[in-house]
C-alpha cells in the first residue's frame, strides 16, 4: 500500500505528537485529524517551511536560480522555483517556490504535476480529488474558476482551478492546465499548498 509505505519511509509514527497529512493525487490521507496549518501538509514527504537543503545540496539550487533567472519575469522576481525531476512516487515533477535572497531556501509554496495529455482526464482526475476534498476540508472556503493563461497572448490556453483557503489565508489548489502549443510548458494537473505570502505576490502582479 502506498500510503503505509511512505509513512514507513518518512519515519512518521501513528502515536507521533505532530501528525503529517499526505497529499497525492489518488488519496488524501489524514492522521488522524484535520489540520489548520498548511506546514502540516506534505507533498512527497516536503512540506512548507523546511529548507530547501535538506533535501538539495546548495550547488543543484543555484544550477535551478541559473536556469529559471527570466522566471517570473513580468513581477519584481522576489521568489524562483527549483524542480524536482522524476524518480518520485507520485508526480512526474515537483515545484519548489523559494526566495531568491533567501540563503536558507525555505520552501514558500510546493506544486506537485502530473502531466496529461488529454483535458478531460485531467479534469475527471481534478473532479475525483475534488470530491475528497470537499469531505476533508468542510470548514474552508472553496473557490473554483476557470480563465484563459495570461502568459499566452493566442487566448488558447485554459486553466481550472479549485482553491480551498485556510483561515491564515494559506492556499492548497487543484489545477489543470490545457495549454497551447505556443506554451513551453505541458499540460496537467498540479496540485499545490502555498504560503499566504507567496500567492498574495503571485497574484499582484
Amino acid at each position: 500500500m502506498q500510503i503505509l509505505e511512505m509513512l514507513i519511509k518518512n519515519n512518521f509514527s501513528l502515536f507521533s505528537v505532530r501528525f503529517k497529512i499526505i497529499i497525492s493525487f489518488l488519496f488524501f490521507y489524514i492522521l488522524p485529524v484535520s489540520a489548520d496549518n498548511i506546514s502540516e501538509f506534505q507533498i512527497e514527504g516536503m512540506s512548507i517551511g523546511d529548507s530547501l537543503l535538506n533535501y538539495f545540496d546548495k550547488d543543484y539550487i543555484l544550477r535551478e536560480f541559473e536556469i529559471g533567472k527570466d522566471e517570473y519575469g513580468w513581477t519584481d522576481q522576489k521568489f524562483t522555483d527549483v524542480y524536482k525531476y522524476g524518480g518520485m512516487n507520485l508526480y512526474d515533477n515537483v515545484k519548489f517556490s523559494v526566495k531568491r535572497k533567501d540563503n536558507n531556501y525555505i520552501i514558500y509554496a510546493i506544486t506537485g504535476q502530473i502531466t496529461y495529455n488529454n483535458i478531460n482526464d485531467c479534469l475527471n482526475k481534478q473532479k475525483e480529488i475534488d470530491s475528497e476534498f470537499k469531505y476533508t476540508f468542510k470548514n474552508l472556503k472553496r473557490y473554483k474558476y476557470d480563465h484563459k493563461h495570461s502568459q499566452d497572448k493566442t487566448n488558447k490556453s485554459h486553466i481550472y482551478r479549485i482553491e480551498y483557503e485556510f483561515k491564515t489565508k494559506d492556499i492548497i489548489e487543484i489545477v489543470c492546465f490545457d495549454l497551447s502549443k505556443n506554451m513551453k510548458q505541458p499540460s496537467g494537473l498540479d496540485i499545490g499548498i502555498k504560503s499566504w505570502e507567496y500567492y498574495n505576490w503571485l497574484n499582484n502582479f
